[in-house]
């Protein structure tokens, strides 16, 4: 009897969809990884030019007075 060694197309088929599973996930992550960089650096401008603002306005009320 010969016996043969080797992947069954069973076996490939499920290394597959395991293999597409994990890349998608990764994928995944990744997208979000990059909206929340960009949802960091609004937040972080926003708070810089409210800061400035709110030091112009103490400077101003020091100068004038309420």
């Amino acid at each position: 009897m010969k016996t043969t060694r080797g992947f069954t197309l069973l076996e490939v088929m499920v290394a597959l969809a395991i293999l597409a599973g994990a890349l998608m996930a990764l994928a995944d992550l990744v997208s979000g990884a990059g909206y929340n960089h960009t949802y960091a650096r609004a937040l972080t401008s926003a708070t810089l030019l409210a800061r400035g603002k709110m030091v112009e306005i103490e400077q101003k009320l020091e100068e004038d007075g309420f």
